[in-house]
């Protein structure tokens, strides 16, 4: 009898998150959309360490002239 138990609460727990697709479809477009708030913050901070870079680069060249 626990076996019969088990089987149909694990095949009523299946059905109910098998007709509730909506839920992961949400947490999917939040993943995708920090994963692209992540990207576009981690260029941003590689923009501005590069224009750093150049703007030293140029100040050293300038002083050894």
């Amino acid at each position: 009898m626990k076996k019969v138990f088990a089987l149909l609460l694990s095949a009523g727990m299946f059905a109910a998150v098998a007709c509730n697709p909506q839920a992961s479809q949400e947490s999917e477009e939040k993943a995708l959309q920090d994963s692209l708030e992540m990207a576009a913050q981690a260029d941003s901070i590689a923009a501005a360490e590069q224009a750093a870079a150049e703007e030293s680069a140029d100040s050293v060249s300038a002083d050894s002239l």
